[in-house]
């Protein structure tokens, strides 16, 4: 009964797939399913899709069996109480890559015959194994032995044990990379901060001196300008005084008098001259006062930027700081924790190298 239900489901598969040799005048062989031929051409399926031959071009064609086929029909012949029939099929099936069927008669072959080493070593070649006359496939045969499945095979629990203390190891010194890299750019960015406000307090230094040296030559710079206004208006005198006696000795020559006109128009053109240089004096030293009053209040300016930047560099370095000592809590932690998942790596390995066995 059993062998009738497993030669029905071979037969039910083997049905629906066929498969066709299509030899050409052109020495071609196609292999695929005809599934339509109307006397001038024939349709044939194929595995990447469909193909459309001229009957003309086709010498023959010829079915063959798929190894589905084949099985069932060895199937029929098979005399399943010889552990060597079984055997033989079974490496009929594993030659066209029928694994499943291949296993089920290796498995006959060694039930029938627990002395055919041939079937053994081949059911243990695929990692099966038997266990109180019963062959157990590796999944069912490891994790009745608390075998764990890691990375794609099955694995003794003490070396699962060692495998995942590594990962846990590796994963640890990770971290601990990381929170050395953060501690170090918190360290960084401290000094940075201790730097500008560094920066910041010798710029108020400089910038003050320089507002105290400015300010002291206003006073000179403005008694400058006193001087030169009092120098302006005696040269601003000198000229009206010397434009009266000008304008006196013009009038003396026009009348025909004795005159000294020449000499009173040197004398105004003199004091002319005077009062330019006195005028332009003045405009240079109220310049000058100028000037120093708009550097004071430049480096007023640049005092009260350099104050407000080294407010905010204390910030910094105070955030900086307390940011730097948690980084650093967390690394000394961290450090801790690698060192213990390093310790327990290595008690795991130690374990799993005494349990292991020799090859």
């Amino acid at each position: 009964m059993k062998r009738a239900l497993l030669l029905a489901a071979v037969v039910l598969a083997a049905g629906t797939a066929r498969a066709d040799l299509i030899t050409l005048k052109d020495g071609r062989v196609i292999e695929g399913d005809v599934i339509s031929d109307d006397g001038k051409v024939v349709k044939v399926k194929l595995r990447m899709g469909a193909l459309t031959i001229e009957k003309d071009k086709i010498v023959s064609i010829e079915e063959k069996l798929t190894p589905e086929q084949e099985y069932a029909e060895r199937l029929k012949k098979l005399d399943e109480n010889d552990a060597k029939s079984q055997f033989e099929l079974a490496e009929w099936a594993e030659s066209v890559k029928l694994e499943k069927e291949a296993i089920r008669h290796f498995i006959a072959a060694a039930t029938l015959d627990p002395e055919f080493k041939a079937a053994s070593e081949e059911l243990a070649s695929r990692d099966w194994h038997l266990v109180s006359g019963e062959w157990q496939d590796p999944d069912t045969y490891y994790p009745g032995r608390g075998w764990v499945r890691f990375e794609g095979r099955w694995t003794h629990p003490l070396e699962y044990s060692w495998r995942l203390s590594q990962q846990i190891r590796k994963k640890m010194d990770e971290r601990l990379a990381s929170a050395r890299a953060a501690a170090a750019r918190e360290h960084n960015a401290r000094e940075r901060a201790v730097a500008a406000r560094d920066a910041a307090g010798r710029a108020i230094v400089a910038r003050t001196r320089e507002r105290a040296d400015t300010e002291a030559a206003i006073p000179d710079a403005e008694a400058d300008v006193k001087g030169a206004t009092r120098s302006r208006d005696r040269a601003e005198r000198l000229v009206e005084s010397a434009q009266f006696f000008y304008n006196q000795e013009r009038l003396r020559a026009q009348r025909g008098e004795p005159n000294a006109a020449g000499q009173a128009d040197l004398d105004l053109r003199q004091a002319k001259k005077s009062f330019a240089l006195a005028d332009f004096d003045l405009s240079q030293a109220e310049r000058k006062v100028t000037d120093l009053e708009k550097r004071s209040a430049a480096l007023s300016a640049a005092i009260d930027a350099a104050e407000a930047a080294e407010v905010k560099a204390e910030k910094d370095e105070k955030a900086a700081a307390d940011a730097e000592a948690e980084a650093l809590a967390g690394m000394h932690e961290l450090e801790q924790m690698a060192a213990a998942a390093k310790g327990e790596e290595e008690k795991a390995k130690s374990e799993w190298e005494k349990a292991k066995p020799a090859k």
